[in-house]
């Protein structure tokens, strides 16, 4: 009986109009406070499609769209420090190619084919610094002056509607990219002294700029002579009085002989002075 009692008393327990109202309102606040905390932690007004369709979606569509500017944009300046690069690297390759320039002209104003072949080496090495230079001209791994591969296309916009290609040169290969061949080291040629009765000093310095003795082969030492190079010694009038053509085997001491042999020309190697 009592068991039974209090299962209808709880069955029949009924909430006043008041009541009902506060429990209601409770429900609702509790609904707007995780409404509320949610916005907080997300940092979005809308959520979800519940929340508002046409916001969320709008939103959504803009959200999508500011992740690909953001995407243009970082693509941007990737570009711009490749472009930066190349910008960099032209600089310097133009202040080399002024001091080839300068080598070529030192080259041509002189008579001495010793200095010839300096210049000639000098200006050869600054060639190689050139495309080595060209060569380390890149932004991770495009290279502007690295020729075929690395043309750079800039977009603007998400469709690709509006870019700018930049088309790459190639200043590795100099003689291509830029026009500038080497220079031979031992172009053959001609090279005459006057002898006028009076004295004259023939330096020639050892390959390593040390000491020099009569044994020494001439293409071995710093003369600058090759094989094939000929020697040409004329008289006051012009008249080639006797000719010398340089082998790999031709010493120091050969060319002091043909001089030696021309009539009325004392020539001699001071072996101690060139030590």
């Amino acid at each position: 009986m009592h068991s039974q009692d209090r299962g209808q008393y709880m069955s029949d327990i009924t909430l006043s109009a008041g009541v009902r109202q506060n429990l209601l309102t409770l429900q609702q606040t509790a609904d707007l406070m995780s409404t509320v905390q949610n916005r907080l932690s997300t940092g979005n007004k809308v959520n979800s499609a519940l929340d508002n369709p046409n916001s969320f979606f709008t939103a959504s569509g803009l959200n999508a769209r500011a992740g690909d500017l953001n995407g243009l944009l970082d693509d941007m300046g990737q570009s711009i420090q490749t472009i930066k690069a190349a910008d960099q690297g032209i600089t310097s390759i133009t202040k080399l190619v002024q001091s080839a320039k300068a080598k070529a002209t030192q080259a041509a104003s002189t008579s001495s084919q010793y200095e010839r072949k300096q210049f000639a080496s000098q200006y050869n090495e600054i060639l190689t610094q050139i495309s080595d230079l060209a060569k380390d001209s890149g932004y991770n791994g495009k290279n502007l002056l690295a020729g075929d591969g690395n043309d750079l296309t800039v977009s603007f916009n998400e469709d690709n509607t509006s870019k700018l290609k930049i088309s790459a040169v190639d200043y590795t290969d100099v003689e291509t990219g830029l026009g500038l061949s080497e220079l031979d080291l031992g172009s053959k040629g001609a090279t005459s002294f006057n002898l006028s009765g009076v004295s004259e000093t023939l330096t020639i310095e050892g390959a390593d700029g040390g000491p020099l003795v009569s044994s020494e082969t001439l293409v071995s030492a710093g003369s600058g002579y090759v094989a094939g190079d000929v020697l040409t010694f004329e008289d006051a009038s012009g008249n080639a009085v006797a000719t010398l053509t340089i082998t790999s085997t031709t010493t120091v001491q050969d060319l002091v002989d043909t001089i030696d042999d021309v009539a009325g020309v004392n020539a001699s190697f001071d072996e101690a002075r060139a030590s």
